[in-house]
């Protein structure tokens, strides 16, 4: 692995760009949407965690699929 390849990016070239992004891509919408129902702190604090974890891995998916092009 060289020094600039993040996680998301390693993922992104064994899965492909076409999976990778929309996997990622539904799960920051499925976790958006789960916030909307979330009804203490606690439950809070995990969804936007996970929120975190989706939307790191948006940009350095859709940095390679247009370095790549």
């Amino acid at each position: 692995m060289a020094d600039d390849s993040s996680p998301a990016n390693v993922l992104c070239k064994r899965f492909g760009p076409k999976i990778w992004l929309a996997l990622i891509t539904f799960l920051f919408g499925l976790t958006t949407l789960c916030i909307a129902f979330v009804s203490n702190h606690t439950g809070l604090v995990a969804a936007r965690v996970m929120l975190g974890v989706a939307e790191a891995g948006i940009m350095p998916g859709i940095t390679y699929t247009l370095s790549t092009l």
